[in-house]
């Protein structure tokens, strides 16, 4: 799994943002659906591993959540590049950094308090929503 430097976040999301505009390409139904599809899978993994959730941990299960999440990533990444638009495959491949840095730091804690997971989420969520809104930019008035 790729690694993102924490102090790198920030010029990432920024570069989300300024790739998620529509210089390339139209609007696609599928690219937002899978990365709506991921934001809400990445919350969940961390959600089902926070101390507060009520759920014994599992590290098996947990393991099983990572290799769906590297599943749904492969498989966005794979339609991405098949719309031959870089600007859409950087954006996967940027957020499937951001998985594999997040399922990394619960992998090596087992169990995450709600302050970790709040923490993980604030950026993650936010790094999502910009590449989303980027998608929806991509709109014309023929797919609303």
């Amino acid at each position: 799994m790729r690694r993102i430097h924490p102090a790198l976040l920030p010029a990432l999301l920024l570069l989300l943002l300024l790739t998620g505009c529509n210089f390339i390409g139209g609007f696609d139904a599928r690219s937002r659906e899978h990365l709506t599809s991921l934001k809400a899978y990445h919350i969940k993994v961390i959600d089902d591993v926070t101390s507060d959730s009520g759920k014994p941990y599992d590290k098996a299960k947990f393991e099983t959540a990572v290799d769906g999440g590297e599943l749904r990533f492969r498989e966005a990444e794979e339609y991405a590049k098949s719309l031959k638009d870089g600007l859409r495959t950087s954006n996967i491949e940027l957020l499937h950094g951001i998985y594999g840095d997040d399922v990394g730091n619960i992998g090596s804690k087992d169990k995450i308090n709600p302050t970790q997971a709040e923490t993980m989420k604030g950026p993650t969520t936010r790094a999502y929503d910009r590449a989303i809104a980027g998608e929806d930019l991509r709109k014309t008035d023929s797919d609303k």
